[in-house]
């Protein structure tokens, strides 16, 4: 056959592929082996026609022979890469990669094929080198752009990572990748309204994107409002029934919502299958066992998981939870300690600091133990905004002076149903709750959100000229009566038969001006403790959502000096009862204290209120472990066993 009829047979052929018809074309290239067995685009062809009609086998072998005609061809390398790829092949694959980019320098799709096959080998820094060149060549291919933004992502380079991202967004708004890693990236940042931004837009025009649920999701367990989150995770599991992550998020999500039972059922429907995913249920039904207090049976439980997953971060990080809770810490602490020398993310080696810091502790080796909190604490981002909270707690010293709440003396609902447990986080407001829930009037309803999204909302849903707080003062008295309406009818879905409801929303002590409008006869418990103690507490614990301020020293200090900065404007300014008790009172006399605490919900006593400790409710919050067990001393004054290390903390706190 001569070159014209081949070149015009390929023409034909190459026609009948752009229409589609791949069997017609096959048909062609065929007869063109037929007569010219050297043609190496022909056999490229019937390479790429076998693929795409799934015969991935005859596929490689045409697109080899291709090569071996011609040596020389860079397509077909990049072709055979491709193949490859799709086979698991990824280190041939880099390998074909090469000889294309030998051949043709700047061939800019196998620049970013390659990128892809380094990213997927875990060689960051050699993806983000050839994304570049990509960029370089060929600036406006948004994939490019996505597999630079994957690679300074997983080197840890957020910004850079966010600039990769925003960069392929800008070229393509609706590309689903770039949406949904730069959510997973500004998560880490802790900007989480920006990454709520992010997975909301890609679930918009993605509605059955598990990723972008799974974002969600994890934004909503950020800022510790975990029954939305459990929502997202169903949605996720709906779209993709086998993502495990998925079914593992909901599994942590019912727990911190307190639906043990739902968890335990979760877990046992994990569709598990490699040795890793069976690790991560292991570790997730021993985390429903510590959360229903059968520390034993879990201890059990691991040491026979244990072996099985030696080099499993999560497992060992509750089996040391575990084990200090049964003060048997020494096998903890060797597990921790090699774990720790590991190759690590971020977060598993903040969390694996923690445990250890906590684990030497429980050992009274606190000078080791502090080195672990600080270690710990310096790889938290510094974001918590100073001089921005200092203002937001003086704007709310503004907005709410007496004079304006006069002015507002018949607003909302005459109800005390509600019941407001306030304060700094780890100064006592879970165990108040617990004592509290042990009343056979009283739900204890944990940490609810509404309040302070009333607050967000507020200016957008009324349409004020100011944003909130400044803006209260210019509603009419029928919002507050409408907020309150909807707040009490949340409750009624927690409880339809409780006289009393408690809400442990500490934050809830930034809008108590709020809360006197929509409930001026509600009752408000102030749970105070030693500074030190407090801070303290906060600093060897890992309080994730938006508790950014325990990352350092100075920022502790400004927070909790604001803080208490504004209770003692409440204190000035709210005719809303409100009983102020202190976690060294109620240990020391508990008794005492627990009556004073049932007298002041207007309730008759019951003894079972000092044995909350029998109380099997479910509790989501990190002092779950403790109001499990009978009131102890240890916890009071726990400072002193830091005095140098917290002197500096010290000073700034006396300012």
């Amino acid at each position: 056959m001569s070159a014209s009829s081949v070149a015009r047979l390929l023409q034909q052929a190459n026609a009948l592929l752009d229409q589609g018809a791949l069997p017609q074309a096959r048909v062609v290239f065929s007869s063109v082996l037929e007569q010219a067995p050297s043609t190496a685009e022909a056999w490229l062809m019937l390479g790429a026609i076998d693929a795409a009609m799934g015969n991935l086998a005859t596929a490689l072998s045409h697109t080899r022979r291709a090569l071996q005609e011609d040596p020389g061809y860079e397509e077909a390398h990049l072709t055979l890469a491709g193949l490859q790829q799709n086979s698991g092949e990824l280190s041939e694959a880099l390998q074909s990669c090469g000889r294309a980019l030998a051949i043709d320098s700047d061939y800019e799709e196998a620049w970013l094929m390659q990128s892809g096959i380094q990213g997927a080998l875990g060689q960051y820094v050699a993806s983000e080198e050839s994304s570049r060149q990509v960029i370089r060549l060929w600036p406006e291919c948004v994939d490019a752009h996505v597999n630079l933004g994957n690679a300074l992502k997983a080197q840890r380079q957020w910004d850079a990572a966010v600039a990769g991202y925003r960069e392929a967004l800008q070229l393509d708004p609706d590309q689903l990748h770039a949406k949904i890693n730069l959510g997973q990236v500004l998560l880490e940042l802790d900007r989480l309204s920006d990454a709520e931004s992010c997975f909301t837009q890609a679930l918009a025009s993605n509605p059955s994107s598990a990723d972008a649920s799974l974002g969600l999701a994890r934004v909503h367990l950020a800022r510790n409002d975990p029954q939305p989150a459990v929502a997202r995770c169903r949605d996720a599991i709906s779209s993709e029934p086998g993502n495990i992550a998925a079914h593992l998020l909901l599994c942590n999500s019912l727990i911190l919502s307190a639906q043990l039972e739902e968890a335990a059922i979760a877990c046992s429907a994990i569709p598990a299958r490699s040795s890793e995913e069976l690790c991560s249920v292991a570790v997730m039904h021993a985390r429903i066992l510590e959360r229903q207090g059968e520390y034993q049976q879990a201890f059990e439980y691991l040491q026979y998981a244990l072996p099985k997953y030696p080099y499993a971060p999560d497992l060992v990080l509750v089996f040391a939870d575990i084990s200090r809770h049964l003060k048997r810490t020494e096998e903890a602490t060797a597990l921790l300690e090699q774990q720790l020398g590991g190759n690590l993310a971020l977060g598993v080696r903040k969390q694996l600091h923690f445990s250890l810091g906590r684990t030497y502790d429980a050992s009274q080796r606190y000078d080791e133990a502090f080195t672990q909190f600080q270690q710990a604490n310096d790889l938290k981002p510094a974001v918590f905004d100073r001089p921005g909270h200092t203002a937001a707690i003086d704007s709310l010293i503004n907005a709410f002076t007496a004079e304006t709440l006069v002015g507002f003396s018949a607003t909302g609902s005459d109800s005390q149903r509600p019941v407001f447990i306030v304060g700094m986080p780890r100064a006592g407001t879970t165990l108040v709750e617990q004592i509290l829930s042990c009343h056979s009037a009283v739900f204890g309803a944990g940490e609810l959100p509404y309040i302070g999204q009333m607050a967000v909302s507020l200016s957008g849903r009324f349409k004020t000229a100011l944003p909130y707080p400044a803006c209260v003062s210019s509603l009419p008295d029928s919002v507050f009566t409408t907020l309150a309406e909807e707040y009490l009818a949340r409750l009624e879905e927690k409880s339809q038969t409780a006289i009393c409801v408690t809400d442990k929303q500490n934050g809830n002590y930034l809008h108590l001006g709020l809360i006197q409008l929509l409930f001026p006869r509600a009752r408000i418990i102030h749970c105070v403790r030693t500074p030190l103690d407090t801070c303290l507490s906060l600093y060897t614990h890992d309080m994730g959502g938006e508790a950014t301020y325990t990352r350092s020293f100075e920022d502790l200090a400004c927070y909790y000096r604001n803080y208490q900065k504004l209770m003692g404007h409440w204190q000035r300014v709210l005719t809303v009862p409100m009983l102020e008790i202190a976690y060294e009172d109620l240990v020391l006399d508990q008794q005492h204290k627990t009556r004073e605490l049932v007298d002041f919900c207007d309730l008759e006593w019951e003894p079972q209120c000092l044995d909350f400790h029998q109380n099997r409710r479910a509790v989501a919050t990190p002092s779950h472990a403790q109001v499990r067990q009978p009131l102890y001393k240890s916890a009071v004054h726990r400072w002193k066993n830091y005095q140098r290390q917290l002197s500096p903390l010290q000073h700034l706190l006396q300012g």
